[in-house]
């Protein structure tokens, strides 16, 4: 399952992008990202950055990038980089010559390469500037370790309509696609809702439910309150490990995406999401927590002693202390702590015997109807999510 996410993010915040990688871990195997900004600075960027290329490819690469962006000493930067577009320009045939130089062309060549050498500085620290915030290092981080891919837009120059039109196209193939889950923030639903509305592209013509499917899911998975504090690996291993529970979980996705008669972009579909989760999925949680309470042993095989009215009768003062440990000891040793603590203040008797004899049989039903809550519990379709809020 692949989800493509789409975000309009500014040059050095992720915030929006990583939160929903973030709930897409736990839910995708896949994960692109389409977002030009993403592009920009983890494929464009170190594509004309490379060593191998010229001061004038360089040059040509660098202005239309950094006439899109704001970042500190901006204006400094593109006067250097113009300055030097104007002195290739006029050295241009003074440095391609190898042979016959002239002292004043040995002169302006060494010129020219200090000027390189500068300008390669002050780009490497422009930059730096782009990489430095703590969300442009994680997500650096899950590019590098191949978490996350960032679709290549393999464009020779960057200018704002280039720009608009790429993302805006990328957006309609992952729409329009059969093998990806589109999911977009908040700034991109609004366009694709804008567009939708003048009817430039035909809705009816896509699989709603497909479209709905990875917005539905994430806004439930977004109410994990352990979702923002887990590791990325940590949500990777979770994944991994409980790869039964989410295929339960996908299949109730998909039926909860044919219950929400809005899409996406659609104003209502916020409130629809929050009814599904009220509905369906708190109602499942709380079903599992309630099945997980009543599945210790010890618990049910104290009430189960407790509610025998021949055993409270029969085993007197030794199967009271019995009753007392069940219901009161955390663990096994706690319970045989303090059956050994009851024991050396009576003796055996023969109802009390009899006592622990139905209090075995009474042990087997209680492990057995401890077993089949957990089988019940693990079987739902949400817990998958219950495991993933007492988890991570």
């Amino acid at each position: 399952m692949k989800f493509t996410i789409g975000t309009v993010s500014n040059f050095q915040e992720y915030e929006n992008t990583l939160r929903l990688i973030k709930s897409s871990l736990l839910y995708a195997d896949e994960i692109e990202l389409i977002g030009l900004t993403e592009y920009a600075v983890f494929k464009y960027l170190p594509s004309i950055m490379d060593a191998g290329k010229d001061l004038d490819a360089l040059i040509e690469g660098m202005l239309p990038f950094l006439q899109s962006i704001e970042i500190p000493n901006k204006d400094v930067v593109m006067q250097q980089l113009e300055y030097a577009q104007s002195q290739l320009q006029v050295f241009a045939p003074v440095l391609r010559k190898r042979k016959h130089r002239t002292p004043n062309e040995i002169k302006a060549q060494i010129k020219v390469n200090a000027l390189k050498k500068d300008l390669q500085l002050q780009l490497s620290e422009a930059m730096k500037q782009l990489v430095t915030k703590p969300s442009s290092i994680e997500l650096q981080e899950l590019v590098e370790k191949n978490i996350v891919s960032i679709f290549d837009y393999q464009m020779q120059s960057i200018n704002t309509d280039e720009m608009a039109g790429s993302y805006f196209g990328s957006m309609m193939n992952a729409i329009y696609a059969a093998n990806t889950y589109p999911l977009f923030d908040q700034q991109s639903t609004n366009f694709i809702h804008s567009i939708a509305k003048t009817q430039l592209i035909e809705i009816s013509k896509v699989d709603s439910e497909v479209l709905r499917h990875a917005g539905v899911a994430t806004k439930i998975l977004m109410t994990l309150p352990t979702l923002e504090g887990a590791s990325y690996d940590e949500l990777l291993d979770f994944r991994k490990q409980n790869a039964a529970p989410l295929v339960r979980f996908r299949k109730a996705i998909h039926g909860y995406s044919e219950k929400i008669s809005s899409l996406p972009w659609d104003t209502d579909f916020q409130y629809e999401c929050l009814k599904l989760y009220d509905t369906e999925v708190a109602p499942q949680v709380e079903e599992i927590n309630e099945l997980f309470t009543e599945t210790s042993t010890l618990k049910n095989l104290g009430k189960k002693v407790l509610a025998d009215e021949e055993i409270r009768k029969n085993a007197g003062f030794i199967a009271g202390g019995l009753a007392t440990a069940i219901t009161t000891a955390n663990t096994m040793s706690g319970l045989i702590h303090q059956l050994v603590l009851t024991m050396s203040l009576a003796v055996l008797s023969e109802q009390a015997a009899k006592g622990f004899v139905k209090i075995a049989n009474l042990w087997v039903q209680a492990h057995d109807e401890a077993n089949k809550a957990k089988q019940q519990g693990t079987g739902n379709v949400m817990y998958y999510y219950y495991l993933a809020s007492k988890e991570l």
